[in-house]
Formats: C-alpha cells, structure tokens, sequence
C-alpha cells in the first residue's frame, strides 16, 4: 500500500502552463535535483533582472539597483527559490513583471505622441498567457491602474488599463464556472472570514519584519493571528517613522509602491482561503516595494551608502546561504521546523512521514501522535498513523485512525481507499469493497481506488470485475504501474 503525503496541496488550482513546465523539465531534467536548482536560481535570476527593468521606469536606476540587489540576496526568497515546487511559480511572476514593463514601454509623458501600442498588446498577451502559470497575476490590471492614478490623469490613459480585465474576466470564468475550481482550502486559517481578515495586519507586519530581521525562515514558522497590543503600536510607529522620512522629498513613489505592497499581496489575504495565513514564499512579488522603501533609505545617506550597502549585501547572502541549508533534505526541513514551531502539526506529520519512508515505523507513528495531540482534527495527520498502524499489522487501530481521520474529514477518498487496503488485509472484504466504493464516489479520477477494487474482485473469484476497474484505473492513468501488473497476472491466472 502506497502511503500518502498531503494531498490538499493538489487541489483547488488551474496552472495548466506551470504543468506543462513540469512535464517538459522532467522529460530533460529526470530526477536530477541540481539541475532543478540551476533552473530555480535562473528563474529568480531574470525576475531580479525585470524587477530592476520595472523599477527603472519609475524611481531611476541607482535606486532600482539597491533594490533589485536586495530582492535577489535577501534570504526571505530562500523558500521560493529552494523549494522546487515553489520555483516553478516563478515563471507566473516574470510574466507578471514583462508584462508590467511592455506596459510601462508602451507610454511615456507625452501620451499623445508616444503611445507605443505594439508594446501595450505584448502586455496584454503576456497577461493572458501568465494567468495560465498562476493567480499571482491575477492583480496585475489594479496595479496598473493605480499606476495611472498615481502618476497620470489622461483619460485616454486612465482608459486602456481596463482592456487588461477582458482576459482576467475570461479566465475566471473557466476556472470558477466551467471548470469549476475554486479555493484551495474550505477553511479560513483564523476560522472565519471576519477573523481572518482582522489578522491580517498582523500578518503584514511580519513580513515587514523579516525584511528587517531576516531570521528564523521556515514553511513551518509561526503564524501569529493576535498580537500584544504594546507590540502592534510599536511596530506600526516604526513603519510610519520609515514611511515619513521618504515621504518628503518622494510622495508619489511612495504613493506607488505602497500601493504595489498591498495589491500583490492580494491573492495571500485569504478573501478566499488558502492553506495558512503566512509564508515568506507569498511575499515575493510584494517584497519589491519593501525593497524599494529601503533603497530611498540607502540613498539617502549619500557617502556612506556603498560600504554600508556593501555589508548589507554581504550579510544577506550569509544568511541566504545559511538558510538555504535547511532545504538541503526532507528531514533537515522538517526538524527545523519543529525546532522553530514544536507546535506546529503539519511539520510533525511531514516528519513522520519522511521517517515512514525510511521504514522507521515507530518513531513515524511518534511524530503522528504529536501532530494529532496538537491539533485533534487533523484529518492527514490521522490517515497517516492509520497506514503506519497497517505496515506494522495493527490492524484494529488502523481501522480506528482511518475513521478518525473520516470524521473529521469526510471526503477524504484517499482515506477511504486506505480504509479499504486495512479492511482487506484484515480479512474483511465486504467492508474493503465499501470502502474503494465510497473512494471512487467522492472521487470518480481516483485510479488507485480502482486498481484496489480490482484487486478484491480478483481475490473474491470475481475475474470479469477485476479486470473491468483494473482497466479503468489505466484508462484514467495509463502509466499506473500496480494495475498493469495486477492485469497481466489476472490474464495468466486466467490463461490469458
């Protein structure tokens, strides 16, 4: 029986580009993981260098490269660029920012005369094919149209913005209404809307603060959703202090980028939930504009910006590299997050998960038992246990895990097919066939329910069953290789 990591991650999105990313490097790349992390440092690498393009366009070079510079050292990026699955978003994000640039390209000051309008439909095709690889583009039409409020008042250039909402519209529309997909989480991370959104200034601070304190990184680091209130205040004095002193001399960049903060951000407010409330991975795109408000500081101290951006620079890219170790395995990973966040149960139960593939049963089970002690209706947390429960022949406490993790989330097919696997170990094969029945219900693309099946009919004598689900788990995957196997013997059995 195949055990399962965390399945939500899989659902709730529409990438069909970043797929197809994945399959063409995989078919170049195989499993090589270097050559995964060259293209993850390449990826970040040219958002640097359209980051600075963009930047250009509107603070000026010298402040564009203290701030480019800074987005490509600061260690904040670490858990994008690291983790490979996180780089290959990046790719939505030059887009974003090609898009913006073409944008910028197609105007100048001199509206009438300098329209440019081959570069306004590059961005607008840019746009339609970025919404393709992720939401994170989703806001770049607000971007530009605070742009233009920002920084003109033409009425034919406060006008075209609005023919980058055509694709946006488009594409909501397939993805919400005809395909159908929605969120990616049914839960808000503070329980409800309300609460949620009221915890997101808090959220913001933080990541305000690991701009300045870049310490402690980790996909597992603590979410605060309530704050000291003597905290909240001095936080938000120091922000306003850094907010004032550019202000003065820079009202309409400052203006901009806090606009740009905000707006990039949007897709991570949770106005439809997502998995968590904070990760330094969402903060990517918005980091620029804190990068850029801390470039008018450097600016500002005229001779003795170079040496003091200079051990800036050097310090970042120390703790870049420091943090970067972390991501060097699973299990490095993981421990740091416990050892940041020992309250954290997603990290203990991706610890024992890597433990059960390492066939360390017991202290994977462990690791299960903390994950749920933390958070009872942990619903993956309890599938896992169920399955480490089975390998080690604990048949009856398997079955009770997998219940528990059924209750708490009930269309959880994956836990209803491992139901089933337990079921049929244990001799009880009219419950298994429940089981994969109600797996493949919740979820009729489910292949491996299929298979299973196919394999009860097969035990049960019921040859022409097995061979009908074990054909419709290749037909839905033509490349599983437990069903292929289990026909081919099913066929010999059968003198086929």
């Amino acid at each position: 029986m195949a055990f399962s990591s965390l399945s939500t991650d899989n659902y709730g999105i529409y990438r069909p580009l970043r797929t197809l990313l994945y399959a063409s490097v995989y078919s170049l790349f195989g499993l090589n993981p270097a050559l995964y992390h060259i293209m993850s440092v390449l990826f970040h690498s040219l958002a640097g260098i359209l980051a600075y393009l963009v930047l250009s366009k509107i603070i000026g070079g010298d402040k564009s490269l203290i701030a480019s510079l800074l987005f490509a050292v600061h260690p904040l990026h670490v858990e994008r660029v690291a983790n490979i699955t996180g780089s290959f978003d990046i790719p939505g994000i030059i887009l974003y920012l090609l898009a913006f640039y073409l944008y910028l390209k197609s105007r100048s000051d001199n509206e009438k005369q300098n329209f440019n309008p081959v570069y306004f439909w590059l961005s607008i095709l840019t746009f339609a094919v970025g919404l393709f690889f992720s939401e994170e583009i989703f806001t770049l039409p607000l971007l530009i149209l605070f742009f233009e409020f920002i920084f003109r008042r033409n009425a034919l250039a406060a006008a075209r913005p609005y023919l980058f909402f055509i694709p946006l519209i488009l594409f909501i529309a397939l993805r919400f209404f005809i395909l159908g997909i929605g969120s990616r989480s049914e839960m808000y991370p503070a329980g409800s809307l309300a609460m949620t959104f009221f915890s997101m200034p808090l959220i913001l601070l933080q990541y305000i603060f690991l701009v300045i304190f870049p310490f402690g990184f980790s996909p597992f680091r603590r979410e605060y959703l309530s704050l000291h209130p003597f905290i909240l205040i001095i936080a938000l004095l120091i922000v306003a202090a850094i907010i004032l002193i550019i202000h003065k001399k820079s009202s309409g960049e400052l203006a901009f980028f806090s606009g740009w903060f905000f707006i990039t951000l949007l897709p991570f407010l949770n106005f439809l939930p997502i998995q968590q409330a904070f990760a330094a991975r969402y903060f990517y795109l918005s980091s620029i504009a804190a990068f850029v408000f801390i470039a008018f500081l450097f600016y500002r101290m005229n001779a003795a910006r170079i040496p003091v951006l200079t051990i800036a620079l050097l310090a970042l890219i120390a703790l870049a590299i420091y943090n970067n170790a972390f991501w060097k395995n699973e299990q490095a990973l993981f421990e740091r997050g416990i050892f940041l966040n020992p309250e954290n149960p997603k990290a203990h139960n991706n610890l024992g998960t890597f433990y059960f593939k390492q066939d360390r049963v017991q202290e994977a089970i462990l690791h299960f038992d903390k994950s749920i002690e933390i958070d009872s209706t942990y619903g993956v947390a309890w599938m896992n246990k169920g399955v480490a429960l089975s390998r080690i022949g604990e048949y009856n406490s398997s079955i009770q895990s997998l219940q528990a993790a059924l209750m708490y989330s009930p269309d959880n097919w994956e836990a209803y097919e491992k139901l089933g696997t337990v079921y049929m170990r244990s001799g009880d094969l009219g419950r298994a066939k429940d089981a994969y029945l109600q797996a493949i219900a919740w979820n009729k693309d489910y292949y491996p329910a299929y298979a299973r099946l196919g394999v009860l009919y097969g035990t049960m004598g019921e040859y022409g069953l097995a061979e009908e689900y074990l054909k419709k788990s290749l037909e839905i995957n033509p490349f599983y290789e437990e069903a292929a196997q289990n026909l081919i013997i099913l066929g010999e059995s059968r003198g086929k």
